[in-house]
């Protein structure tokens, strides 16, 4: 087994990352699932270093996502492609109705997207977008049936008008992988005149795989890779694990699918100690090499692993956001928000509740009636250690927190409310105070911190700890922690993995400003 690449290119909650080159550029998506703007987008010369570039979602009629906050719903498994002269990004909207898959498209992703076309009688997740040598567009996608009350999954390809989304003939079912569970997020690629089918396969999760088969024809027969799965780590002890969800782009020009040497964005998750292991910031998008001489490509996991090494070592992604702005709202009608790309929402609950004052800062409301979900806005946590801390003005009747986020079901926060302040922690129906309530008028520094564990003779007892506070000028006081697997995936569930940022309850909050800090 190769023990290399171990580190993320994105790390953080990045997940099914989907990559295409232009002009010598390389451009990736990644899942966002409920959180709007939707779909980030970033870009890179060499595949290691990576800087945002906007989202391909900013407007809510876009991209309307179902039941507010709703955890893990929303935008699952886009494919980004670039095909003479246009980017194609297409993605399913899970929840939303009609179920189907969902077209945009620009010249320049930096500039944004086009309103999306909707693919109809498309029903399931993970599309793909190819062309073949006479220029039709075919979607490929993981077809879902509830036909008989059962639900059945058939990894499906129709060609497509991807301008208008108009089906230009019928569905054929592809190649169903090896016999794994869960056979999903397939890439359709042309070269030699074959077509080969890339699949994730066992779940996402520690059994995840990518596997390949290749068809002179679409309606088949087809011949799996002889070495599937052609990556993998599951039952080893490589640190990395869940590694899938996989996509190739060439090396040697925007199109030259005919190389020989190409890479492959995957995700992973980094899971920790203790049995049977938790990982904290979701799934992340890793890059590994590979080599395609023959019929059949080799994945080379060390090629990006120095690259990636000395890209980390240099890389801080601390920051301080004074969201300083013209007064008014953020955003305007359908507009999209003229906050960092960093910044996103939960259902985009908080593009509502954000306003500045004249003086350009920012405030958040929260809603008027508690049984409404409360909204957040947050960033995500791309760090194993980190420390994070809310400079808020509360007025009065408002209730704010500093919250570490992992859906609306999991979370823990400091909390200012009728000028005490206190740890409270959420787990599904249960809520509980973590330790003392302190006096504090405001303005007050809420912080929160991840520590690492303590190590012991059979490994970790906890993959990290959560501590909470509140800083004045006699310093910094804690007022709880938690067992950081409480706000793991595999406890919570989920597809996502940890936000910070700031979250109200009720009343109106000014919030001047945010740091975070890689420790």
């Amino acid at each position: 087994m190769n023990a290399l690449n171990t580190l993320p290119v994105l790390p953080g909650f990045y997940p099914d990352p989907s990559i295409c080159r232009a002009e010598g550029t390389f451009w990736l998506a990644s899942s966002s699932f409920e959180y709007l703007p939707g779909v980030p987008v970033h870009r890179s010369g060499d595949l290691v270093a990576w800087e945002q570039v906007g989202h391909a979602y900013e407007c809510p009629s876009a991209l309307p996502l179902p039941r507010g906050d709703a955890g893990s719903q929303g935008t699952f498994a886009p494919t980004i492609r670039h095909h003479e002269g246009t980017f194609y990004l297409v993605v399913t909207n899970m929840g939303q109705e009609p179920m189907g898959q969902r077209i945009v498209t620009t010249t320049d992703p930096e500039a944004g997207w086009s309103d999306p076309v909707l693919v109809p009688d498309t029903p399931g997740i993970d599309p793909d977008l190819a062309w073949d040598e006479e220029g039709t567009c075919h979607l490929t996608w993981r077809a879902v049936s509830f036909a008989d009350g059962a639900v059945t999954s058939t990894i499906t390809s129709v060609p497509i008008d991807p301008t208008t989304g108009r089906r230009l003939g019928e569905p054929v079912a592809l190649w169903q992988g090896t016999g794994m569970r869960d056979p999903e997020g397939p890439h359709l690629y042309r070269r030699h005149g074959w077509w080969y089918l890339l699949l994730a396969e066992g779940g996402t999760g520690v059994g995840h795989c990518v596997t390949m088969a290749r068809s002179r024809e679409l309606t088949g027969p087809w011949e799996p890779h002889p070495a599937n799965p052609v990556l993998t780590h599951r039952s080893t002890d490589h640190p990395v694990q869940a590694t899938g969800h996989a996509d190739l782009v060439p090396l040697e020009g925007d199109e030259a699918w005919e190389g020989t040497r190409f890479a492959m964005v995957h995700l992973g998750i980094r899971q920790r100690e203790p049995f049977p292991g938790y990982h904290l910031n979701g799934r992340e998008t890793f890059v590994v090499g590979v080599d395609w001489d023959g019929d059949w490509p080799e994945v080379d996991e060390s090629r990006y692993d120095r690259a990636v090494r000395d890209q980390e070592a240099a890389t801080d992604r601390s920051f301080t956001d004074a969201f300083a702005g013209p007064a008014g709202p953020v955003a305007s009608g359908d507009e999209p928000w003229d906050l960092d790309d960093r910044w996103v929402s939960p259902g985009g609950l908080a593009r509502a509740a954000l306003c500045r004052g004249k003086d350009g800062v920012l405030a958040m409301t929260g809603p008027e009636n508690a049984a409404l979900p409360a909204p957040l806005l947050c960033a995500r946590v791309r760090d194993e250690q980190w420390r994070a801390e809310a400079l808020l003005e509360p007025e009065a009747g408002a209730v704010v927190e500093l919250c570490v986020y992992l859906s609306p079901e999991h979370h823990v926060a400091v909390r200012w409310q009728d000028g005490q302040v206190r740890a409270v922690a959420t787990v599904l129906d249960l809520s509980q105070q973590l330790g003392p309530v302190l006096q504090a008028a405001g303005p007050v520094r809420l912080w929160a911190r991840a520590e690492p564990p303590e190590p012991g003779f059979f490994g970790s007892q906890v993959p990290d700890t959560l501590l909470l506070g509140l800083s004045d000028d006699e310093g910094a006081h804690e007022l709880g922690r938690l067992d950081g697997r409480f706000l793991s995936s595999e406890v919570a569930g989920g597809f996502t993995g940890r936000m910070i940022g700031v979250r109200a309850l009720a009343g109106r909050t000014r919030i001047r400003s945010l740091t975070y800090t890689t420790v």
